[in-house]
C-alpha cells in the first residue's frame, strides 16, 4: 500500500473516518480502511505499471495523496461529496497522464539506490539503431 491510515487521518481528519468506516463500538473499523487504501493502491499501480515497475519503493507526496483520494472516494460508496469526486477525478486524471507519458512519477528514492527524485521510465526501445543507419547510409 502507498498510504496509510495515519496518513489518511493527518490528510482528512479522524471524524471523517469514524463516519465512513465505524466499527460499531465508536471506534475505526481497520479492515474497511486498510481495504480501501489497498484498492486505491492496486488501482494506482495499474496505471503506474505502464511506465515503471511497481510496487514503488518510495512513493511520493503527490502519489500518496492521490492514493488517499482514491481511498477516500471508495469508501464514500455513492454518497460522494463534490469535492470528494473532484479530487478523484484529478487523481485519475493524474494516473491517465503518468501512463500515457504526459506526467512524471518521481521517488523519494529513499528506499533505492538511485539519487534523490530520481525518475524511472520504461520506453519502447529505439527505432532508429546504429547499425539500422549504417545499412541506410551503406555503410559497413
Amino acid at each position: 500500500m502507498y498510504a496509510t491510515r495515519a496518513q489518511f487521518e493527518t490528510a482528512f481528519d479522524r471524524q471523517e473516518l469514524l463516519e465512513l468506516c465505524p466499527n460499531g463500538a465508536g471506534g475505526v473499523d481497520d479492515e474497511k480502511i486498510t481495504a480501501a487504501l489497498t484498492r486505491a493502491s492496486r488501482l494506482s499501480d495499474t496505471y503506474l505499471s505502464v511506465r515503471t515497475s511497481v510496487p514503488i519503493l518510495s512513493p511520493s507526496e503527490e502519489l500518496i495523496g492521490s492514493v488517499l483520494d482514491l481511498a477516500r472516494y471508495f469508501l464514500y460508496d455513492n454518497s460522494a461529496t463534490e469535492e470528494v469526486v473532484r479530487r478523484h477525478d484529478l487523481a485519475m486524471r493524474w494516473f491517465r497522464d503518468i501512463a500515457a507519458g504526459r506526467a512524471v512519477l518521481y521517488s523519494t528514492a529513499e528506499d533505492s539506490e538511485s539519487p534523490a527524485n530520481a525518475v524511472v521510465v520504461n520506453s519502447p526501445s529505439p527505432i532508429f539503431t546504429e547499425s539500422l543507419i549504417d545499412k541506410m547510409v551503406h555503410r559497413d
